[in-house]
């Protein structure tokens, strides 16, 4: 009796969480070999590299400008939001909130050790051609971030 009590309350938090919107897929882990396919497949595209956590507040004060980047560069620039939460389950209802429309992954130690990543926001950026121009630790404000993609692109 006890294990079908407790198989019908499983099952009952099955259907109704997803039905409550509580449920989101936990990010992929991306690391260096993720990341390097990501950048060769947006080769020709200013690609920006967030790192960022849903705890941290100049994370969420740079992430409006993130959006309003990968919604008006459209071809031109890719985004892609590496989260260093601890806990993964927070990430996706974060996103949702944020109205986050580009991908979110979630960082592997190495990759975030390999860029040195030890505050965040952390951006980092590749050119056009895929070679990484910018390495940078703080927050970056949407308007100089706007101008370094312009500027990568009329050097393409």
């Amino acid at each position: 009796m006890k294990t079908r009590i407790t198989a019908c309350a499983l099952l009952w938090l099955f259907l109704l969480v997803p039905a409550l919107g509580l449920a989101g897929d936990v990010p992929a882990r991306m690391d260096m070999a993720g990341l390097s396919r990501f950048v060769s497949g947006h080769v020709g595209q200013v690609v920006v590299v967030n790192f960022f956590a849903t705890w941290c507040p100049p994370c969420r004060e740079e992430i409006p400008h993130l959006i309003r980047i990968a919604q008006t560069c459209g071809g031109k620039a890719a985004v892609v939001g590496v989260s260093v939460d601890e806990d993964a389950a927070a990430v996706p209802p974060f996103v949702a909130k944020m109205g986050i429309p580009y991908a979110v992954r979630m960082a592997s130690p190495e990759l975030a050790a390999s860029f040195g990543v030890r505050s965040i926001p952390h951006n980092v950026v590749y050119g056009p051609d895929g070679v990484m121009r910018a390495n940078q630790p703080g927050y970056v404000d949407g308007a100089s971030l706007k101008a370094f993609i312009d500027d990568l692109l009329e050097r393409k």
